[in-house]
């Protein structure tokens, strides 16, 4: 398990921790499939790609092959989410960590929210389906930065900046650039996630604003933030550690 000294971390790192602990197509899918006990990884493989072709794979039309789900299982035992044990050669057992539990009982609560809006989706697709729409580097830093009331889009780039600089930048290494916020933008525009606000006049500005729906899951975010907090001054999440290579 990971320890080191507590840090402080804001709401919005704290959700950009736990999204970038679980990045990649398969880390839900693992943990809801070992919510109930420890399994097999050939038991692993097989219950999700079951319920996969039960649901008609719903976030996915790939199916899950052993090596990608090693590779999966490594970067989640290196990052502290799963535990693996093994006995013997023919006899290994992967089980939910610590963490691993804390993360899914905070991401209920955004499966939740995503199923009122998309009944048909079960636990694991309506978590995957709602974080397929913050995923990337800065969605959750826009959409916090936001919170407070609609932003000028310099005001907006300022904002986050600015916050990065104050926690000692624990989730990103580099800052926010113009081109990179003004592509998050757009796709969150497109994505429904924000409203652009043409204000008229002699010199004509545009506002950026969260939608109702966006305001809405902003709030459920807030379990997962103070999960992810409560790990870090528990010792077991490292801010800062090389989360590996990215799941495919």
């Amino acid at each position: 398990m990971l320890t080191s000294t507590p840090q402080r971390l804001s709401d919005r790192h704290a959700v950009e921790l736990a999204l970038d602990l679980v990045d990649g197509n398969w880390p839900i899918a693992v943990m809801t499939a070992l919510a109930a006990g420890p399994l097999t990884p050939r038991q692993l493989l097989a219950d999700i790609n079951q319920i996969d072709d039960h649901l008609g794979r719903p976030t996915r039309d790939a199916v899950l092959h052993r090596q990608v789900l090693a590779k999966t299982l490594k970067r989640m035992t290196d990052t502290g989410l799963v535990i693996r044990t093994e006995e013997s050669r023919q006899n290994v057992m992967v089980r939910l960590a610590l963490p691993g539990r804390s993360l899914l009982a905070a991401f209920r609560i955004l499966a939740e929210w995503s199923q009122d809006r998309e009944p048909k989706l079960a636990y694991r697709h309506a978590v995957e389906h709602v974080l397929k729409s913050i995923s990337g580097l800065w969605p959750v830093a826009v959409m916090t930065a936001l919170a407070g009331g609609p932003l000028h889009f310099e005001e907006l780039l300022s904002s986050i900046n600015e916050a990065d600089d104050q926690f000692d930048r624990p989730t990103r290494d580099v800052p926010l650039h113009r081109f990179v916020l003004a592509n998050t933008l757009k796709r969150m525009v497109d994505g429904g996630l924000l409203t652009r606000i043409q204000e008229p006049g002699p010199h004509p500005s545009v506002l950026y604003q969260l939608t109702p729906e966006c305001r809405s899951l902003l709030a459920v975010l807030r379990p997962l933030a103070e999960a992810v907090q409560q790990l870090v001054t528990n010792g077991q999440l490292r801010v800062g550690d090389d989360l590996g290579d990215r799941a495919p």
